[in-house]
Order: structure tokens, then sequence, then C-alpha cells
């Protein structure tokens, strides 16, 4: 199973998990979304208002386990649009991105495969 084969309302689920963990934060915070479950992870990021960084052990007990939908986190500086960084993380890592800002309130998607980006509110 991956991105493009969630379900609809599974999808809204977690776009609205986001939403509601981020906005209680002032810092990026970040997650994995798998077949298994919702995890919330634990920035660890020195600078963590303008970036995001995920334990290298948490990131390997996830995937070791479970197939990953997609990778997300939020932008408490800025808008949506994924930096360079985080399109070159999705590349890498090869999963897509899911990005919401807490100042715009809206979503992106960047797909590391097609290299597209697609922008939305719920």
């Amino acid at each position: 199973m991956d991105f493009h084969q969630l379900k609809y309302i599974d999808f809204l689920k977690y776009l609205k998990k986001i939403k509601s963990y981020s906005e209680r934060f002032d810092y990026e915070c970040c997650g994995i979304a798998s077949t298994e479950k919702f995890h919330i992870l634990k920035n660890i990021s020195e600078t963590k208002q303008e970036n995001f960084l995920i334990a290298p052990k948490d990131y390997y007990d996830i995937i070791k386990n479970a197939r990953i939908h997609f990778i997300w986190h939020s932008h408490v500086l800025g808008d949506e649009r994924p930096s360079e960084i985080d399109i070159e993380y999705s590349s890498y890592f090869m999963y897509p991105s899911i990005i919401y800002s807490t100042i715009s309130k809206k979503f992106s998607i960047f797909h590391y495969d097609s290299n597209s980006l697609v922008y939305f509110t719920i």
C-alpha cells in the first residue's frame, strides 16, 4: 500500500490530526503516517522553529515494521511551500511529504516521483 492507495476518509483523518497537533506548538512538529498507525515523532532539531529532524532510530523502527504512506511536518514561520531541504529529503527518502502551515492554515503535498506539488485546505 502506498500514498495513492489511501482511502479518502483515512487521508482526511490524517490531515485533521496533523492540523490539530501542529497548532498546539510554536515549533515544527513532525511524524510519519504508515499502514500501522499515525506516528507523532519528537523533533530533535536544534532549531525547531526553522526545521525538523527525526531521530534515525525512530525512523528505522517505523520503516522496519510498516509501510510508509507519507512523512509530514508543520511550518510555524512561513507558509506551506516546501523548502529546498524539504524537497531534497522527500526525494532522498522516496516518500511523499505533507506540510501544514500554522500561519496560512494550508497544506501542501510534494510527491518525489512526479516532482509535483499541490496546495489545499481542509
